[in-house]
C-alpha cells in the first residue's frame, strides 16, 4: 500500500476531508490533526472514506471524537463512500451510521 494521506478542499459552502490509505493507530493522529481544525473552522463537514483500504478502532477514532465532538448544531459532520470493510468495523464499534 501506498502512504498514508489526508486532503481537504472546499466543496461549495461544506469542506470535504478525505483520508486515503491504511488508517490505524499510526497514521490516526494525521486525520485527528485535520480533522481538528476543520471541524473548529467550518459548519459542515464531509469525511469521505472512499479511500481507505484498511481500518481498525484506533483509526477510526478520530472520526468518532469529530462526529461527537461537534457543539451542537453549530457544526454537521457526516460520513460517505465507507467501503464494506470499514463500514464492518464501524458497525462492530458501535458507530452510528445512518
Amino acid at each position: 500500500m501506498g502512504p498514508f494521506s489526508v486532503t481537504i478542499e472546499p466543496r461549495g459552502g461544506a469542506v470535504l476531508v478525505r483520508p486515503a490509505g491504511e488508517l490505524d493507530v499510526m497514521t490516526a493522529p494525521m486525520l485527528e490533526q485535520a480533522l481538528a481544525g476543520v471541524v473548529r473552522e467550518h459548519r459542515d463537514v464531509l469525511i469521505d472514506l472512499s479511500g481507505v483500504v484498511f481500518a481498525d478502532c484506533a483509526g477510526l477514532r478520530p472520526i468518532r471524537r469529530a462526529v461527537e465532538g461537534r457543539s451542537g448544531d453549530a457544526t454537521s459532520v457526516r460520513i460517505f463512500g465507507v467501503p464494506p470493510r470499514v463500514e464492518r468495523v464501524l458497525r462492530l464499534t458501535g458507530f452510528p451510521l445512518t
